[in-house]
């Protein structure tokens, strides 16, 4: 036996039968600074095969950091917060030496006991439990998810409520541990359809929502990853099952956030345009003093001439983040709409297409971000174009025009006239409204087809 061997057995030993608090909680510090810094898995080794620390470290999970009683008639030593949080640490650095494919397969096998302890630490009502106890324990659970995920599963679907559990940590008041949550709760979707239909079911979808409700929808941008993380698992819970996208057009409260997902007025560059810095004003003060050629140059500063028509150079755009969220949100409704039971598809794919028809503000959204094109003005205008909303990219454009192709696949006449009939929210261009536009002819023409469409509507200048 190695001297790593001996002392951790030593250690060992005294944790599980301190007679004080102070002489326990010492030992498991050790015991703790010791996982962090070894390079071997001898010590995690010794742990894990010791059926008596992993009960007392279990224990103290999930009682308030006591040891379990040495005999019936004594009581646990109580070590605290502290020792909570010791003991999910340690259980962690358990995971995190396992460096061998072998020895982390061991490893997690071992520590699946500890996942009924950790759901009753994270959603214990004591407001004394530390936030790093439960961000250990937490991370733990999708460490362990991944690793073995089936195992995962079946222990927290045999813990007395334990999904509900876990899907109502989404709405806890601590950041770093909800958007840990987002994360094991889409771990464990990957590979459960059941853990799925419990989470829809338990109005996870509503929670979801909530979340990017209050990140802002497409408002988060390139600066919040939270809101792709939750439209990741929503979009995980809706192709689960048809049901799941009948639920979610269903609910008002949900498709207004929907709304705010699509919304390309919330872009950022469109909201808070970028001001012009020094330098630029320091060319066109140059520019001013320069009669004939320094005005030519402070109107091609603003503008630029394509066929006669000028058109402002200072577009808003979305951003790659904010692309990412209008991706996501779209491939969601795209979901919906083509989630249905073969037996039954022609009833129910007019059955979802009139649903989303009657959310009037999102289909609005969709046929103006499907349609946007450069202004067409005459060309006799010296007044340069600007658009009214964040410019979509033709990836986005291509996602709402697969939506559009949906929505008009073996529509009735009724839906077709209900769809071309829907104001603007985007405040889309007068000229779209002209008999004679391009674009005009290829609204006309998808509504005649029911093929996917597969290619962006460009500029008809």
């Amino acid at each position: 036996m190695s001297s790593e061997e001996v002392s951790t057995t030593l250690l060992l030993d005294r944790f599980l039968h301190a007679t004080t608090p102070n002489d326990a909680k010492s030992s498991l510090e050790t015991l703790v600074q010791r996982s962090k810094n070894s390079d071997t898995d001898t010590g995690s080794a010794i742990l894990v095969t010791s059926s008596e620390s992993l009960t007392a470290l279990n224990h103290m999970i999930g009682h308030a950091g006591t040891l379990p009683p040495q005999s019936d008639n004594s009581a646990g030593l109580d070590l605290g917060g502290d020792g909570q949080t010791l003991a999910v640490e340690l259980l962690l650095n358990l995971f995190n030496s396992a460096s061998q494919k072998s020895s982390l397969q061991r490893t997690s096998k071992a520590l699946l006991p500890c996942i009924p302890c950790i759901l009753d630490m994270l959603t214990a009502a004591d407001a004394d439990i530390p936030i790093y106890a439960k961000t250990c324990g937490m991370t733990l659970l999708r460490n362990l998810s991944e690793i073995i995920p089936s195992l995962t599963q079946d222990a927290i679907l045999n813990t007395p409520d334990g999904c509900n559990r876990v899907l109502d940590l989404l709405s806890t008041p601590n950041e770093i541990l909800r958007n840990e949550t987002l994360l094991l709760l889409h771990s464990l979707c990957l590979t459960s359809p059941s853990i799925r239909k419990l989470l829809v079911f338990a109005e996870g979808l509503d929670k979801l929502f909530e979340i990017i409700y209050w990140e802002g929808g497409l408002k988060a941008g390139n600066s919040n990853v939270v809101v792709c993380d939750a439209l990741r698992l929503v979009e995980l819970l809706v192709e689960t099952d048809g049901m799941h996208g009948n639920m979610m057009l269903e609910n008002a409260n949900v498709i207004n956030v929907v709304g705010m997902c699509l919304d390309l007025r919330l872009g950022v560059e469109f909201r808070e345009p970028k001001q012009r810095g020094d330098d630029d004003e320091e060319e066109d003060l140059d520019a001013l003093m320069n009669s004939d050629a320094g005005q030519k140059s402070a109107t091609s500063a603003t503008s630029t001439m394509i066929d006669g028509v000028p058109y402002a150079t200072n577009q808003a755009r979305i951003t790659n983040g904010e692309e990412d969220i209008l991706l996501s949100m779209l491939s969601i409704l795209t979901i919906s709409l083509q989630q249905y039971d073969a037996e039954t598809s022609s009833l129910h794919k007019i059955e979802r297409q009139k649903l989303l028809l009657h959310r009037d503000v999102i289909v609005r959204i969709v046929l103006d971000i499907s349609l946007h094109h450069a202004p067409v003005l005459s060309k006799d205008s010296d007044t340069p174009v600007m658009i009214p909303y964040a410019i979509p990219t033709p990836a986005v454009q291509v996602a709402a025009l697969s939506i559009l192709s949906c929505l008009l696949s073996d529509a009735t006449d009724e839906m077709r006239a209900s769809l071309i009939a829907k104001p603007n929210v985007l405040t889309r261009p007068p000229s779209l409204t002209q008999p004679e536009n391009m674009l005009n002819i290829r609204l006309l023409t998808l509504f005649h087809h029911s093929s996917p469409v597969c290619t962006p509507i460009t500029a008809a200048a």
